[in-house]
């Protein structure tokens, strides 16, 4: 069997003779809700054990397949006794009008089987996914893999902290998300906010609560984008 391999944007691409066909079935989505978690739907025919289905993303800033666009991210794709597969990308931030996005079976550690081509999805406030009780769990613990080393430490380029738990780097380690939860811990240190739960902040302190500030600093600055 012969195999083609290139490398695009920090992924390992092959096309080999007899490789699984991978489509996008009717769910594939016309749009993604702005600051909301929307659904990406596949379907594969032939996949291996040794093989699971990705979908690969990224903000696409003028709705095109530009190479020289920011590098992708990954997600693992879930799957339903019907042979389903789905993931649920990150809620994209107010400035990001278009997800660009394709699915792919991919062949641990570096190496694409069979993907979709590239497709597009606006980004829109009216867009309403629904997403049932499973895909909402999924939304609220999600697992951002990277493609190159500089995505690591840094928040995915494009979309909200919310919901992003974990992350796993370009080399395959699996670690906390460190950009997101330096955005929390940014927030509660802020002594302006308001807490609903521990109660209204006053002269710098919080009342009802133990977290106790006597500065009127702001927090340290966010990342770029929130």
């Amino acid at each position: 069997m012969r195999t083609i391999r290139f490398v695009a944007a920090g992924l390992l691409f092959a096309s080999a003779a007899g490789a699984q066909i991978i489509s996008l079935v009717k769910a594939e989505p016309d749009c993604i809700p702005a600051e909301k978690n929307g659904r990406v739907v596949a379907a594969a025919t032939g996949l291996s054990t040794s093989q699971v289905m990705r979908m690969y993303f990224r903000w696409s800033e003028d709705g095109t397949a530009d190479k020289d666009q920011k590098p992708y991210y990954w997600i693992d794709m879930e799957t339903d006794p019907n042979g389903r597969y789905w993931a649920i990308p990150p809620k994209p931030e107010q400035r990001n009008h278009v997800l660009e996005y394709f699915t792919a079976a991919f062949v641990p550690p570096d190496r694409i089987a069979s993907r979709t081509p590239v497709k597009f999805a606006k980004v829109t406030k009216n867009c309403q996914p629904n997403l049932d009780a499973r895909e909402a769990g999924v939304s609220a613990n999600l697992t951002i893999g990277e493609t190159t080393p500089d995505q690591q430490k840094r928040k995915v380029w494009g979309f909200l902290c919310d919901g992003i738990a974990t992350r796993i780097n370009a080399q395959g380690i699996r670690r906390a998300d460190e950009a997101c939860r330096t955005c929390v811990v940014a927030w509660w240190l802020n002594p302006g906010i308001i807490n609903p739960i521990l109660g209204a902040t006053v002269a710098g302190g919080v009342v009802g609560g133990n977290i106790i500030s006597d500065t009127t600093e702001p927090s340290p600055s966010r990342p770029p984008g929130r």
